[in-house]
């Protein structure tokens, strides 16, 4: 991690500065409620990153002594590889048993599949089913999972168990809940910011009209194999007013929007700041941000974590630009969910997710996998200079959980339809590339 950087540009902190002046009178018009966290004083530029408190060493009472915790994990945090997040994530562990008074409680790590057939809900589902006895006491599940599996009364709900000062990002906190309650701690995110290259402009590149009066190429994916919209333009679209979700709550696209958003890939067309071709060989942020460093593009999609552990020196932080500029990014946050229905196990269950969730632990498994963290405290801990940290907060603070299935699936789809007819001219205008995607939508 590197630990100074240039400052990302005056405007960059001027708009910073209107958000909390002009409010967010954008969020409203998402279809879902406001999740977005109320922003923190700002980071003087001489002030220096906030010290979390030292993660304390749990102490449980003689009646634990012996226990061992069941915990199932996803292949992202296997503790048996030979990779540097192993290697921290089976330090913490071993730290979590050895710090006991009583040094023969333990933990036993089953790694899983994340998602699909013989993943972690299929398997916890099933096993509730016809091998009660092989549950775990904790699981890191997705997002859309853990909801399937509180809906399927497999997991218990956390809303006494949580901090009032635990500092999680609210978005990460919705996307683990529902009307029932929290049912996980927020752990790990995919997050996917843009990054700019510096000194084209002293304006940073945050609406439409910065990204075309400043000349900034855009480098995205537009190349997804299921046929889904990116992150990025379906950021673009929100951020923008753009709603998903009709009065009945099914999935919607609406005109307007649609027809604006298209104006605006129109424009870089015209002006040349769009290379078609490229743009539909780009799977994800990550290959947006490889192209980028080899010298494609000035405005590229990147994943968060790499941004912040692998930016060169004259890349500048930036979210997708949107109509007025306004910071907005997607959460498909991972969470830690209590399993055991076990009162003589809780204590210590709760003792090991509080462990793994603490500000210290999780920001070293959140850089070491190149996620974001869920907590503000832990990515203080990441050690950013201020400029740099207010962004980042800055952006975390204004994200949106991502979609249910049953919205996102049909509106990526829809948006990318409408894109890809405009990239490859079967489209020559916004109005028709609306018509494209309200058509896809429609089947």
């Amino acid at each position: 991690m590197k630990l100074t950087r240039k400052l990302w540009g005056t405007m960059s902190l001027i708009v910073v500065v209107l958000i909390g002046a002009v409010g967010c009178s954008w969020m409203p018009n998402l279809p879902l409620a406001p999740v977005r966290s109320t922003m923190p004083a700002p980071v003087t530029p001489d002030s220096p990153a906030a010290t979390p408190t030292p993660t304390p060493t749990p102490t449980p009472p003689p009646s634990l002594q012996g226990m061992t915790l069941q915990l199932w994990v996803p292949e992202l945090l296997s503790p048996y590889e030979d990779s540097d997040l192993s290697e921290v994530f089976a330090a913490q562990l071993a730290a979590f048993t050895n710090g006991y008074t009583y040094e023969d409680i333990s933990v036993n790590t089953t790694v899983k599949r994340g998602i699909g057939t013989g993943g972690l809900y299929h398997l916890l589902s099933t096993a509730s089913e016809v091998a009660p006895s092989i549950l775990p006491d904790l699981i890191v599940l997705n997002q859309h999972d853990l909801l399937l599996a509180a809906a399927d009364g497999l997991l218990q709900p956390l809303d006494a168990e949580l901090d009032a000062n635990a500092d999680y990002y609210t978005a990460t906190l919705a996307s683990l809940s529902d009307s029932a309650g929290l049912w996980a701690f927020p752990y790990l995110a995919r997050v996917d910011q843009m990054a700019y290259r510096e000194g084209i402009t002293d304006t940073a590149p945050l609406t439409w009209s910065g990204v075309l009066s400043g000349s900034y190429s855009l480098l995205f994916p537009a190349a997804s194999p299921e046929g889904l919209a990116s992150d990025t333009l379906l950021q673009i679209y929100l951020g923008s007013g753009g709603r998903v979700m009709d009065q009945t709550g099914q999935a919607s696209l609406d005109r307007s929007s649609l027809e604006r958003t298209y104006a605006f890939f129109v424009d870089l067309q015209q002006n040349g700041l769009l290379d078609s071709e490229r743009t539909l060989m780009i799977l994800n942020a990550a290959a947006s941000w490889a192209a980028y460093q080899e010298g494609f593009g000035d405005l590229s999609a990147v994943p968060f974590g790499q941004f912040w552990t692998e930016a060169p020196e004259d890349a500048l932080p930036a979210w997708a630009p949107t109509e007025e500029g306004l910071p907005i990014t997607l959460f498909h946050t991972w969470g830690i969910a209590v399993v055991t229905q076990d009162p003589s196990r809780r204590e210590s269950v709760l003792m090991l997710a509080r462990w793994l969730v603490s500000a210290n632990h999780m920001a070293e498994v959140a850089q070491a996998s190149e996620l974001a963290p869920t907590r503000r405290s832990a990515l203080e801990a990441w050690g950013l200079v201020s400029d740099d940290l207010v962004f980042a907060d800055t952006l975390l603070s204004h994200g949106v959980a991502a979609l249910p299935p049953a919205i996102d699936i049909p509106v990526r789809r829809a948006l990318q339809a409408g894109l890809v007819a405009l990239l490859q001219q079967e489209a020559d205008t916004p109005e028709l590339a609306a018509s494209t995607a309200l058509m896809v939508l429609r089947r």
